[in-house]
Order: structure tokens, then sequence, then C-alpha cells
């Protein structure tokens, strides 16, 4: 089909429910999956990338590219086209940025947990849902 599918991934989420699924439906499908990572800058205090301690940022992009490197071993074993992101900045915005420009259909986020997370949250869902032009998947 060619499809085009992007999962929401950040840390504690190697084996997760939702980056199985997205890896099965990219199969199925012949779809590019996109794991996208990101690096949310409000649980650093206050809202600025900037404001960021240097050693914090390289901690949680080494921390990415470890989950990023494992589902990409998982796509290559099954044949599955792979493409990779790593940003900072609020979920939700990166979120319907990244679907619009990169034209995905298929959006997989991992369901509410209770953890606070904001990549998890049921605000974050609801406004990607609605607002996203991607159809929408929580496992």
């Amino acid at each position: 089909m060619g499809g085009q599918i992007a999962v929401l991934v950040t840390e504690g989420d190697r084996t997760s429910p939702h980056v199985d699924r997205a890896i099965e439906k990219a199969a199925d499908e012949e779809a590019t999956l996109h794991a996208v990572y990101v690096i949310d800058a409000w649980r650093f205090g206050e809202y600025s990338v900037y404001g960021w301690e240097e050693l914090a940022r390289e901690i949680h992009t080494e921390k990415s590219e470890v989950i990023l490197d494992e589902i990409r071993d998982r796509c290559q074993a099954r044949g599955i086209d792979f493409e990779s992101r790593v940003t900072e900045g609020d979920p939700q915005d990166v979120m319907e940025s990244y679907v619009t420009a990169n034209d995905i259909d298929w959006l997989v986020c991992r369901h509410p947990d209770g953890s606070g997370r904001p990549t998890q949250s049921p605000r974050l869902l609801d406004r990607l849902d609605a607002d996203s032009s991607a159809s929408l998947e929580v496992v």
C-alpha cells in the first residue's frame, strides 16, 4: 500500500504495545514507519529548550537514540522502511506539524496509564484526534 504511519515514542517505549502495533501495521500495509521521539521541555520547568542544562539535553538525546535504534532494528528485520526524528517541544505541536509535513496517514499513540507522561495524556490524545489529519489509534 505504501502509506505513512507515525508512532509517538518516549523513554521506556522500547517494547510498548503501541510500538508493537505500529510495526505490525507498517508491515501489513507495506508502509513507512516514522518514529518520533519528543523531548518535552515542560518536564524541565520553564518551557524553554534554551533554559535546559546541556547535560540534561544530552542524556535525553542519548536515551532517544537507543530507543529509536532498537525500533529501527526491529523494522529492518521485517523489511519495513523506517524514518526517525528526535525533537524538543510541546508533544501536540510537534506531532501535528510532523503529521502534516510528512503526509502521515495513521498515528499510533500509547494509551494513558496514569503515569503523568505528557505524551500519554488524555488531553493530548483528544486534541490529536480532533486536530490531526491522520487517523489516530491508541493502544
